[in-house]
């Protein structure tokens, strides 16, 4: 099983309340998911991906372009 977390989950950033709650929890339920299973086949990782540029930032700004450019300070576009 793959979990899809987020470096957020392991570092917060102002403003990413919500966002970085969510990814802890998919660290949390990874790590329980891990134990929890050791003895069977199933194995349990999560992918954390870091900064990338998708469309994520424009969707959570209702598409103020400009106000998610600049939502991560000193990102080059």
């Amino acid at each position: 099983m793959i979990n899809v977390g987020s470096i957020a989950g392991h570092d917060v950033y102002p403003g990413g309340n919500v966002y970085c709650a969510s990814k802890f929890a998919v660290d949390a339920l990874t790590k329980g998911m891990r134990m929890d299973l050791v003895d069977t086949k199933v194995r349990v990782t999560t992918v954390d991906p870091g900064m990338v540029e998708t469309e994520f930032s424009e969707v959570r700004f209702y598409g103020d372009k400009e106000r998610a450019k600049r939502f991560i300070p000193g990102l080059s576009r």
